[in-house]
């Protein structure tokens, strides 16, 4: 073949079935678009149960048995600076720690003027944000 050596051989099949493999990624993404919505939040939040005929449990009655926890998102979204422990809890990312911490913050810095504002407290950055931002709002 073109007069390559055999090791040269194998990294063009390599190759080409690397870019088949993607190929065929960037096709099935396509084709089922919510497929995998948490990725566009930078990654998926683990555990996670995954619901099929025959497996575990998901939801309430897992959390309840201790298998799999699964935090519920707010039905709407959140004032930030109305918002209590328990509802910034509900929020991605969000656990006891940080919720104090939005907490503190809103008591030493007063209310949020806007949702960006969020990132003014410790410990949550651009990723977390951006996780955040559609479950939040500012009212002033």
């Amino acid at each position: 073949m073109f007069g390559l050596t055999p090791d040269e051989k194998k990294v063009i099949i390599f190759f080409i079935a690397a870019l088949a493999l993607g190929n065929a990624v960037l096709l099935y993404k396509k084709m089922h678009p919510d497929s995998a919505p948490e990725l566009k939040y930078g990654g998926p939040e683990l555990p996670r149960a995954i619901e099929q005929p025959g497996s575990f449990p998901a939801g309430p009655e897992a959390a309840a048995k201790n298998q799999w926890p699964v935090k519920k998102l707010p039905a709407g979204k959140i004032d930030l600076n109305r918002a209590g422990p328990r509802d910034l809890q509900r929020l991605p990312a969000i656990g006891p720690a940080m919720a104090k911490k939005i907490i503190d913050f809103r008591k030493e810095s007063g209310d949020f003027k806007k949702v960006e504002d969020l990132m003014k407290v410790k410990g949550i950055g651009h990723k977390k944000f951006n996780r955040l931002r559609e479950h939040v709002f500012v009212d002033h």
